[in-house]
């Protein structure tokens, strides 16, 4: 898979939707996570992608 990838498991995932709500309003060109690949475009970007799954 290339791209922005969710986390494969969360004990909670309602804190999860609610960190993904406030990292979508950061301005950035580009996403680092701490796992996968860089990602560029925007963290919303990012966060629309993953939702779409």
């Amino acid at each position: 898979m290339t791209g922005a990838q969710p986390a494969p498991f969360t004990d909670a995932p309602q804190e999860a939707e609610a960190s993904l709500a406030r990292l979508a309003q950061i301005p950035a060109s580009w996403v680092l996570p701490g796992h996968g690949a860089p990602w560029h475009g925007s963290p919303q970007a990012t966060v629309e992608a993953i939702v779409a799954g």
